[in-house]
């Protein structure tokens, strides 16, 4: 006995120090995507002589009229597609930009793709890191230097209604604002009808200089119902009505720049927040009421641009200085190509960007101003001029602005080397525990380890290719097949007549054949939108989903009004499947107490998440009476309140890959005990419901499941369970027969 506690100990000591250097891990590789690569600056270069005599007879230009009413209008999650597709019902915007009035730029955004960190790049031109991505669900005051406290201090009276993260940003800085709450993505009609309740004071009022507004809907949309729901084309339609009644109320009575953007894109799933095209690219479109057209634009070659642009741009309408770190080039010698602009206000635009960009890189032409010759200077200027709108200056400036914009994206390369050591030093002990927990005396590696180190430098190869986010669950998919083909063969070698009959009542045999069938069953469920399906060219190709999407939230009444026919049965399937696994759950784990009213809780609960199911929306008495359920049973039954708070917390069409992933875990045991292989298969599992490392994967929508008010903690641990559901149903399997051996 005394060895036996002694080798328990050691067995503890290790797994703690284990998970106490893959926590170091984490946390070093975390700092290494919170830093951002160093960016060598020189001095600005100033032009010393005075040019402002060479365009004193110029006519009045109206984009630096002093009178002018400057709005920003933020559309989240407003990708690209949604402006210049055909089908596009932004009928407003799309002849605005046809007709010259407006002029639109398709803008890149860097990642991540997430609100805060957008509003932070286009506000001071910087790029932030990775690791902003985590602050955005918590942004505190901004302290780069931004156009908003600028123009604050210089006098400006800003307004603002929409987006809260942006009074987080600025506190104490906007004369007036209502803000709204960004995180609430089920809510997608009183959220913008919330800011445009102060439109019509606003519009006819002239207490403000620069208004910003920033809608919300359409990317609740994207979260709670998908991105190519048909809800998008009523919200694009309505953020097209306001962009007009903006336009058309301000311009009656003062000239206005309005400028309708977006933070960042969407994909057809409606999340964002990588950097695929769809989240990436979106529009940026510039509308004047009093500038003369030179020519209008085509929506099919928009010019591009960067979103930091907007941060370099933006003080020269405003007339404050640019953010001393933006990274931006101003777009108002692009805004040329299409509008009659005074020399004046090009020359003053064009100098003000270059001498700021000239503290990342030598601008030559620049250089001439600064050495001319009051002679010559009118000259210069007018040469300066021609140079800053040819396509050679553009080029030049984009080149120069990719590089410093890369070396800015740049992670620090030690945190993350030394986390990726540490990952191995933690990966060795977990061996040695292993190694120590097997009845074999021998010091020699035994089989799981074998095959443990060969998925580890399997994985650590895939690391160095380039589509590994997009297809990393093949990598899963493949190992986990293999290893499980391998534990198969060893446990065959072990009859030496192999035959169906020695097979079938060979247990481990039996229990890897199941556990091979519900992997392959378990990859099926979203194998019909991963993105090599999601090509264009094999489209007829898509497998059918296994268990159909359950987005609609129709009530009761609108199936019992429908007669019985093969397409109600079909949206009743997900209904239908999720009281099945339910069933299944509460037969395989069977709650145990000491009464029978306590016995009963755990089947009271499976009732209620099953009529929450049908009913299709949210009651609050219904959604207490749920939680009230899941606590009592957890405290009854870990494992059966666990698995059946996911089974309510998921959406209907992954519940069954719970039920599969629990049993995979539990028939694992069977197989091995190996924690090798529980970690092998935990990491495939996570990719059964679709998701991957990609952040877009992330279901923002179900952390609101329950909830009538933002509550960051508890929508941020409702998001993790979601996310992470495949593999809690599989360690809940797998330990749960581990600790009923005990």
């Amino acid at each position: 006995m005394p060895g036996k506690n002694s080798s328990t100990s050691a067995t503890s000591f290790q797994f703690l120090l284990a998970s106490g250097i893959i926590s170091l891990a984490v946390l070093s590789i975390c700092l290494g995507f919170a830093g951002r690569g160093d960016v060598h600056t020189k001095p600005v270069a100033v032009v010393g002589s005075d040019f402002r005599g060479c365009f004193e007879k110029e006519a009045r230009d109206y984009l630096v009229d002093p009178n002018t009413k400057v709005v920003l209008m933020v559309i989240d999650a407003w990708r690209l597609s949604f402006l210049v597709d055909p089908d596009s019902p932004m009928a407003f915007l799309r002849s605005s930009i046809t007709s010259g009035r407006g002029v639109a730029f398709a803008t890149t955004v860097q990642t991540p793709t997430v609100t805060m960190p957008r509003i932070k790049a286009l506000t001071s031109g910087t790029i932030p890191s990775f690791i902003s991505l985590v602050t955005n669900f918590f942004a505190t005051a901004d302290t780069k230097d931004n156009w908003v406290t600028s123009a604050a201090s210089k006098g400006k009276k800003i307004a603002f209604f929409g987006d809260d993260t942006w009074l987080r940003l600025f506190p104490d800085t906007f004369a007036a604002s209502d803000g709204v709450t960004s995180f609430f993505v089920n809510d997608f009609i009183e959220v913008d009808n919330n800011v445009t309740r102060h439109l019509d004071s606003k519009l006819n009022g002239d207490d403000w200089d620069v208004l910003i507004l920033h809608y919300l809907g359409l990317d609740h949309i994207g979260h709670s119902l998908g991105g190519i729901s048909p809800e998008m084309n009523r919200k694009l339609r309505e953020m097209d009505s306001i962009a007009r009644l903006v336009f058309e109320t301000v311009s009656a009575r003062a000239p206005i720049l309005l400028i309708v953007m977006a933070d960042h894109g969407m994909t057809n799933s409606g999340s964002h927040g990588g950097g695929s095209e769809a989240e990436s690219r979106v529009p940026m479109v510039f509308l004047h009421s009093k500038v003369a057209i030179k020519r209008g634009g085509s929506l099919h070659e928009l010019p591009t641009a960067q979103q930091v642009d907007l941060a370099s741009t933006m003080p020269f309408f405003l007339g404050t200085e640019i953010p001393s770190e933006s990274v931006g080039l101003s777009l108002i010698p692009r805004l040329a190509d299409h509008w009659n602009l005074a020399d004046s206000t090009l020359f003053s635009a064009a100098v003000q960007s270059a001498m700021h960009f000239s503290k990342f890189m030598e601008d030559h032409s620049l250089q001439r101003l600064r050495t001319v010759d009051e002679s010559t200077r009118c000259q210069e200027a007018k040469a300066y001029i021609a140079y800053v709108q040819s396509s050679q200056a553009a080029k030049v400036s984009r080149e120069a602005q990719q590089e410093i914009i890369k070396s800015q994206e740049q992670v620090l390369g030690w945190p993350v080397y030394l986390g990726l050591l540490l990952i191995v030093l933690g990966f060795m002990v977990l061996t040695g525990l292993s190694c120590g927990t097997t009845h074999s005396k021998s010091v020699r590696l035994v089989f799981h380890d074998q095959v443990s180190y060969f998925v580890f430098g399997l994985y650590h190869l895939s690391t160095y290719s380039t589509s590994l986010i997009e297809e990393e669950h093949d990598i899963w998919y493949y190992t986990s097949s293999t290893v499980i083909l391998l534990y198969l063969l060893r446990a065959m070698r072990s009859h030496k007549v192999i035959s169906s009959q020695s097979l079938y009542y060979n247990t481990k045999c039996r229990a890897g054949a199941v556990l091979l069938s519900l992997h392959r069953l378990g990859m099926s469920f979203t194998a019909h939108n991963r993105r090599r399906w999601s090509m264009r060219s094999v489209s007829d190709l898509l497998p059918p989903p296994v268990v159909p999407e359950f987005r609609s939230h129709l009530p009761l009444i609108d199936y019992l009004i429908v007669d019985l026919s093969p397409a109600l049965l079909f949206r009743w399937s997900p209904f239908l499947t999720t009281s099945v696994c339910i069933c299944y759950v509460l037969r395989r784990i069977q709650p145990k107490a000491a009464s029978r009213r306590r016995t009963a809780v755990p089947y009271l609960l499976s009732i209620l998440i099953c009529w929450r199911i049908m009913l299709g929306v949210e009651h609050g008495w219904l959604v207490y009476l749920i939680l009230a359920g899941i606590i009592a049973t957890l405290m009854m039954s870990f494992p059966l309140g666990a698995m059946l708070y996911l089974c309510y917390l998921v959406r209907p069409e992954n519940i069954p890959l719970l039920v599969i992933s629990f049993e995979m875990g539990r028939i694992m045991n069977r197989v091995s005990s190996s924690f090798h292989l529980y970690a092998i298969l935990c990491q495939t599992v996570f990719f059964y419901q679709g998701q991957s490392s990609n952040i877009s994967s992330i279901d923002i929508a179900v952390g609101y499941k329950g909830l009538s008010s933002y509550m960051a903690a508890f929508v941020g641990f409702q998001i993790l369970a979601n996310f992470y559901a495949a593999p809690f149903a599989i360690t809940i399997g797998f330990l749960w027969v581990q600790l009923s051996q005990e």
